[in-house]
């Protein structure tokens, strides 16, 4: 009698793994990292970032192409060589946030203003202001 009970116990906290690995897991694909950010948990998957290869030149920063937005999808390369903060552009959260280690490239900014102005939807531009001339 004993024995079965732990086997069924055995069983069932088996079973319930293997659900919590596939429910992590789910449709929103691969994680590449989370963090916490402004008191709430955020995380950065692969189906985040959708732009095709070609859209995405790796070596030259230059040829990003921010004009329609395309180069805001483009996924960083993340855990590179550079050890200063950049930005880049989550689409999924239309957000930009800071993150040590990311390579220059498409969607990697030095600032945050840069990344929100180039990548961020919805923003309406704000009136330049006008210096008193009196």
């Amino acid at each position: 009698m004993m024995r079965t009970i732990i086997f069924l116990t055995l069983l069932a906290f088996m079973a319930s793994t293997v659900v919590l690995v596939a429910a992590a897991k789910g449709n929103d694909g691969t994680v590449i990292f989370s963090f916490m950010y402004k008191g709430k948990n955020k995380t950065i998957t692969e189906e985040e970032f959708d732009a095709e290869t070609n859209e995405c030149p790796k070596d030259d920063e230059e040829k990003c192409s921010y004009e329609q937005k395309t180069a805001c999808y483009c996924r960083p390369q993340f855990f590179g060589y550079n050890r200063g903060s950049r930005y880049f552009y989550s689409p999924y959260y239309n957000e930009c946030f800071e993150h040590v280690n990311l390579n220059r490239g498409c969607n990697s900014f030095d600032n945050r203003r840069d990344c929100r102005s180039k990548c961020r939807r919805g923003v309406r531009p704000r009136q330049k202001l006008i210096k008193n001339r009196n």
